[in-house]
């Protein structure tokens, strides 16, 4: 495997209904999806990417744990876009928080930014606020239904291509972003099917999101 494009596509053809992710948002109430779902939800994010953006361009993702921060990542890394995840803003006024959030995008100079429905109103007024409405604020579908990608529809990502863009969090200086290539992943991922030895049928708890630094 070369990049998070070809394992992404690989599961989906090696198990389509195969259990993909959950999101736990309670005892009462779990999220699912198959790899097929994942897939079709990614594509939906890619396809609305490939409107306002060009392959390789950065993409600040906004959103909470849950299907769609999974969808809005996954369509990032499908569209070939180096995603970079950090925590959604809790409010629109500025805030040491959101201050973070306009260093970051100093820093990164993304080309749009990926957030929900129920989250576009606020980060658009937040970035007016900050000065940096220039990137188009594109929203995750509610719907999650996308056309499925097919490996020659998908976009190539080489083992040196950056997947993703990783901060700190700011709290003791200005945050710091971390280049992590398509290869940095593939090369653990492998790892750790080696040692401590993971199958495709093994579940793996996550307690902090992809935003975690």
């Amino acid at each position: 495997m070369n990049s998070l494009v070809e394992i992404l596509l690989s599961r989906q053809i090696q198990a389509p209904s195969g259990h993909a992710f959950s999101f736990v948002e309670n005892e009462d109430r779990v999220t699912r999806l198959s790899s097929t779902q994942l897939l079709s939800a990614a594509s939906t994010v890619a396809q609305s990417l490939c409107e306002h953006t060009r392959s390789g361009d950065r993409v600040v993702l906004l959103a909470p744990e849950g299907v769609e921060f999974i969808a809005g990542f996954f369509g990032c890394i499908l569209a070939a876009r180096v995603v970079v995840p950090t925590y959604p803003p809790l409010t629109s006024r500025v805030n040491r928080a959101t201050l973070r959030l306009h260093e970051l995008i100093k820093d990164a100079a993304p080309s749009a930014f990926l957030t929900t429905p129920g989250l576009s109103g606020r980060v658009s007024a937040l970035l007016n606020q900050l000065g940096s409405q220039g990137a188009p604020v594109v929203e995750i579908d509610r719907a999650l239904h996308g056309e499925d990608l097919s490996p020659a529809g998908a976009f190539a990502a080489s083992l040196d291509s950056v997947a993703m863009i990783q901060y700190t969090s700011g709290s003791t200086s200005m945050p710091k972003g971390v280049q992590i290539e398509h290869r940095n992943v593939v090369n653990f991922l492998c790892s750790m099917r080696t040692e401590p030895g993971l199958s495709a049928d093994d579940v793996l708890l996550a307690v902090t999101t992809l935003s975690f630094d």
